[in-house]
């Protein structure tokens, strides 16, 4: 199985930028920063021998936690699951775990995925002088 996808963050006064979530992965267990907007995430199978991502596969899924109402789940047309939110909130706190059942050649393939929501570190642009975050000026 892979995950991948992106999220925004923004110092107070900045532009949104992109964040790969890729490096919050560890396992099953995907952790987000707090605070980021925009999130999208996708789940696909991976063929264990030739790296491909195979079609036709459709995905079924329970959610439960924190988090629940907070993240939309559906199965996309390239049979992937794709994961969104518009927000994600801003106290470290909370969790969603997902049981996951991918139906794929006559086999059903379960997997537990728990995405949660983490602490900013002191060099995750959180502030508004850092290299990444582009100021938003206002002229009066």
């Amino acid at each position: 199985m892979q995950i991948t996808g992106t999220c925004y963050l923004a110092a107070i006064g900045t532009e949104p930028f992109p964040v790969d979530i890729s490096k919050g992965i560890n396992g099953y267990t995907v952790s987000l920063p707090e605070g980021c907007s925009n999130v999208e995430m996708t789940i696909k199978l991976k063929d264990n021998n030739s790296q491909d991502t195979p079609t036709g596969v459709t995905w079924t899924y329970t959610k439960d936690g924190r988090l629940e109402e907070d993240l939309e789940v559906e199965s996309d047309s390239n049979g992937g699951l794709s994961i969104t939110s518009d927000k994600i909130t801003a106290l470290p706190t909370g969790s969603v775990s997902l049981h996951l059942i991918a139906h794929y050649d006559d086999k059903n393939l379960e997997f537990d995925v728990t995405i949660h929501v983490r602490e900013l570190g002191d060099t995750e642009w959180t502030r508004s002088t850092s290299s990444e975050a582009s100021p938003i000026i206002i002229e009066l």
